[in-house]
């Protein structure tokens, strides 16, 4: 059969539209596919890169575990690798050369580990490093007193050293060593050492009368009452009483003021009695600079016992400690003298510092300057793994771990402006008063003080409320 030309044309023309708009339909999947596609790869890339950003960063978790805020992680300065790290101190003269034989000890070990020490006078240390952290900063770690450290950390100027601790590292170290570096969910430094000040007894005299150190103040005052009467000479107690640390230590001596003493808190009656007594009944020889005559008012009979920092009895000799004894039972110390390092939020130097912390930090190095300088380890383990290994004068007391295991010092981030009231206290001159009057003096300007103070804060909690 023959179709006329027009026909096929017609036909032509037809099965040309159809396949062209299969064609078209096909090119609008084609299409269609493509976009799909394009927006799955560009999801895919979009996970990936927050994935990439939040690895800048990491959950860090407290001591119980539980997560805190986000923290960017510091890493050192490529440029400033070379750099040495800055290390404030505040320590005398003695202790300084140690620190600075030791870092050059490290240095040879550690030749990428330069450290540069700078010392600062006892009472301009806190003062200058506060005005450093305000200022941006010049120094990478500092070895600061605990009491201050929560001060420093809420304020900004601290890292936390979260990082440095390993699961049982902590555990390891004595408690009230640590909690004073507790805050926010953190922990902001490494405990370096403690020298807590404690009352030394003249054991010969206690045994004379068959005591044993009395653990309560009226146990104290009843025993001197009744030695002094065979012994008019007798002396209660050898203190710098214009120490506030020896201060603070003497009027936590005994049981049930230990806390207060140790928090700076209002006067109790039984503190208010020992203030009266120490300023009557004391002496106040230098165990450093007149530590002779100090042995010699033992061995005579006329001292009962003496307030000073253990480093300072550490060093008396096996001769001199003839005669002398530390309580053994006491249930914790109102001043430990615990020092921490802490690194400062400004460094560039995170890594290396950690590093040094490290390295300063090891059983090893707590031990050798406990033989050096009197000063306490700060982990359990360095009392009792260590304590067989090393030769009976370099080892620390066993039974010092359980006291330095009871914190009673509360982290107050205004703890330095009540210890400048506290050392203005004490070292006030009362010229013309007697030493009756100047202990009436004492009491009642601490307690107006802080008394005023206290009902401040309790008036603005109260309107608040």
């Amino acid at each position: 059969m023959s179709f006329p030309n027009d026909r096929r044309q017609d036909s032509a023309f037809l099965l040309q539209w159809i396949l062209g708009q299969k064609l078209e339909r096909k090119g609008k999947v084609a299409r269609r596919k493509y976009m799909l596609f394009l927006m799955a790869l560009f999801t895919i890339c979009g996970v990936l890169l927050v994935q990439m950003l939040g690895s800048s960063g990491s959950m860090k978790a407290t001591l119980e575990g539980i997560p805190y805020e986000y923290q960017p992680q510091r890493l050192d300065n490529v440029h400033d690798e070379a750099a040495p790290i800055q290390v404030a101190v505040s320590m005398d003269d003695r202790e300084f050369q140690y620190w600075e034989r030791v870092n050059i000890e490290i240095g040879n070990e550690y030749p990428d580990l330069e450290v540069e020490l700078t010392n600062f006078n006892k009472d301009e240390a806190y003062e200058s490093w506060l005005q450093s952290a305000q200022l941006g900063g010049s120094f990478d770690i500092i070895v600061m007193d605990n009491h201050l450290v929560q001060e420093f950390a809420v304020n900004g100027f601290l890292l936390p050293m979260d990082d440095l601790y390993a699961r049982d590292s902590l555990v390891d170290h004595l408690k009230a060593l640590t909690e004073p570096l507790l805050w926010n969910g953190s922990i902001w430094g490494v405990p370096v050492d403690s020298d807590p000040i404690v009352m030394v007894w003249n054991q010969e005299l206690l045994n004379i009368v068959g005591q044993k150190p009395p653990a309560t103040w009226e146990g104290f005052h009843s025993l001197f009452t009744g030695m002094s009467k065979s012994n008019p000479s007798l002396k209660a107690v050898n203190m710098h009483t214009g120490s506030a640390a020896h201060m603070a230590a003497w009027l936590g001596a005994f049981t049930g003021s230990i806390a207060e003493s140790a928090n700076l808190s209002l006067f109790n009656d039984v503190m208010k009695a020992q203030i009266r007594f120490a300023l009557m009944e004391s002496s106040s020889l230098d165990p450093g600079h007149e530590k002779a005559e100090l042995l010699q008012q033992f061995r005579d009979g006329n001292l009962l016992s003496a307030v000073m920092p253990w480093s300072q009895y550490k060093q008396l000799s096996g001769e001199e400690l003839n005669g002398m004894n530390v309580v053994s039972g006491v249930p914790s110390f109102s001043w430990d003298g615990g020092r921490s390092f802490v690194v400062m939020s400004q460094t560039s130097q995170l890594q290396r510092s950690r590093q040094w912390i490290n390295i300063m930090t090891t059983s090893s190095r707590q031990l050798d300057r406990y033989g050096e300088l009197g000063k306490l380890p700060t982990r359990h383990s360095v009392y009792t793994k260590e304590y067989v290994s090393k030769p009976i004068v370099s080892r620390p007391p066993n039974w010092i771990v359980e006291p330095l295991q009871q914190p009673v010092f509360r982290p107050d981030p205004l703890w330095s402006e009540r210890w400048k009231k506290w050392q203005q206290l004490w070292s006030s001159p009362m010229l013309g008063l007697s030493n009756a009057e100047q202990a009436e003096y004492l009491i009642r300007e601490w307690n107006g003080q802080e008394g005023r103070k206290r009902r401040r804060e309790d008036a603005a909690e109260g309107a608040i409320d």
